[in-house]
């Protein structure tokens, strides 16, 4: 019942599933009649909008072939799904792992599945992205562990289609249709470098960001309010918009080093004159924070960024240098489907963290907050 590890702009994905599995059916013995050459059959064609959905990145279509996607099926003779009893371990997949090795045009898995013949018989679908091994399921449910190291966090999505009580009379020849929604909040980095509020930097001047830190925020006592969820429970039988989660529990921050930022610079990532005249990308796009969804509305979380200023006279010499350390809290509910793009400001006088925009994966939009002075 655990799913521990692996798996820019996120969207949800509609992966209709729909081309054929392989060209010869290798027969698998099972208990029941089953139809000799009617594998199940699985496939995707993805929406316009999902051009990018995993580990601190966002799992796109092209990634999505490669690492696959599980599947979990209930073979449950003649009773409907409403009615059988979920905690039954799945008894005709159990976490199959799902590839293309052809950009999407086919999709195989192993061992080959076949439709059982039976009038009445009956097959239940549920289905989760990107594969992990060794993920259960149970109760319907799959039980996700947040991981620490932000490269590895998860962009983790389940399949909101109605793919229960399924036979080969409903199906035929046409693959399982699986809907894919993003189950996390996303969020990322931007930043913008000023000198006595004007931007660009002037020549001479450079801005290295040494890290940023996403953490619990404190009570009115200066005692620690809760952080981040770093386990949870995720519904794959559901077929609304919206993530199920349950069971959630935790205390957790992050921390984004020099590894985590675009250019992985061991010295941080540098802000000069040449590139400091518009707001720019902070974090690498695998370093996307990937969260458990949490609604800090009332309590907020705290957002950190650590800098140094480093001052050259004309002949390119460093005469100067100092650490900034600003901080500002940022109360808004985090919600499954949606990426938050969190902005600094920073300035010789004074800083600024806030969020610039929250963005609908599938349906775009976004809102702004009023900034935060650090």
């Amino acid at each position: 019942m655990r799913l521990y590890r692996h798996i820019n702009k996120l969207l949800s994905v509609a992966l209709l599933l729909g081309v054929a599995v392989s060209a010869s059916c290798a027969k698998e013995q099972t208990s029941e009649p089953t139809h000799e050459e009617q594998c199940v059959l699985f496939g995707t064609e993805v929406s316009e909008g999902w051009k990018d959905m995993t580990r601190g990145t966002i799992l796109d279509n092209k990634l999505l072939y490669s690492v696959g996607f599980g599947v979990y099926a209930h073979y449950t003779q003649t009773e409907s799904w409403l009615s059988f009893n979920k905690s039954v371990a799945p008894n005709f997949m159990n976490n199959t792992h799902v590839v293309s090795t052809n950009n999407g045009t086919s999709w195989r898995y192993a061992p080959l599945k076949y439709w059982p013949t039976r009038s009445g018989d009956k097959l239940s679908f549920l289905a989760y992205a990107p594969y992990i091994e060794g993920c259960t399921l149970a109760n319907a449910k799959i039980v996700y562990e947040q991981p620490q190291e932000v490269k590895k966090h998860l962009d983790l999505c389940w399949s909101n289609s109605q793919t229960t009580d399924l036979s080969y009379a409903i199906v035929g020849n046409n693959p399982v249709k699986f809907n894919f929604m993003h189950a996390l909040a996303r969020i990322g980095f931007t930043i913008e470098a000023k000198a006595n509020g004007v931007a660009p930097l002037p020549a001479g001047m450079e801005l290295r960001v040494k890290r940023v830190t996403v953490t619990n925020s404190l009570d009115n006592l200066g005692n620690p309010n809760a952080g981040f969820y770093n386990k949870g429970v995720l519904l794959l039988d559901n077929t609304s918009d919206s993530a199920a989660w349950s069971e959630c529990s935790g205390n957790m921050s992050f921390d984004l080093l020099a590894a985590n930022f675009i250019g992985n610079d061991a010295n941080g990532f540098s802000i000069t004159s040449a590139n400091s005249t518009h707001k720019i990308e902070l974090n690498d796009p695998n370093s996307y924070l990937m969260l458990i969804p949490k609604d800090f509305s009332d309590t907020g979380f705290d957002v950190e960024i650590e800098y140094d200023m480093l001052l050259e006279d004309q002949n390119g010499h460093q005469y100067f240098t100092y650490t900034t350390i600003g901080r500002g809290t940022l109360k808004l509910n985090l919600e499954a489907g949606k990426a938050y793009t969190i902005n600094f400001t920073v300035d010789y006088t004074k800083s600024s963290v806030e969020i610039t925009s929250i963005t609908n994966w599938q349906n775009g939009g976004s809102v702004v907050i009023d900034k935060i002075v650090i």
